[in-house]
């Protein structure tokens, strides 16, 4: 009855253990966005596991601003940085400003995209995100050297 009963305790941490790291798994970011727009401008960067692509065009001519690879260290700051977010209120996170609405400055705003759901913030003044934004743009910028 003992060896029953360790054996049941056993088997039930284990597919627990496995359930838990299923979700985790399932809900992995996979990508994280930040894109900025005015009248006849726009800018932005893509991370995606292991690389990055920065664009800006002007008045409809896309330009590469950069590309390439970016290390496994890099990719798990991103993510540990973007999961400190509470990802299903991202929508909700006020901007401090609203310069871009009157032109003033570029409309920006951050889509985190996981294995399960795509999260997108508001609007808000680039250069002036919401202080929950800031340390996850600026490690975009640190790694990249493309958001500013």
């Amino acid at each position: 009855m003992r060896k029953v009963v360790s054996l049941l305790v056993l088997v039930t941490l284990l597919v627990t253990s496995c359930a838990s790291k299923k979700k985790i798994a399932a809900d992995a970011i996979t990508k994280i966005e930040y894109s900025a727009v005015t009248r006849g401008s726009s800018k932005g960067i893509t991370f995606e596991k292991y690389s990055f692509t920065g664009t800006s065009s002007r008045q409809g001519g896309d330009i590469n601003v950069g590309k390439g690879p970016i290390s496994e260290e890099y990719w798990n700051e991103l993510s540990v940085i973007a999961n400190k977010l509470d990802l299903g209120n991202l929508d909700k996170i006020k901007p401090p400003s609203t310069k871009h609405q009157y032109d003033a400055a570029f409309g920006a705003h951050i889509t985190i995209t996981t294995t399960t759901n795509t999260h997108q913030t508001l609007t808000f003044d680039h250069g002036n995100p919401p202080e929950e934004l800031k340390p996850l743009i600026e490690k975009m910028a640190e790694i990249s050297g493309v958001v500013n």
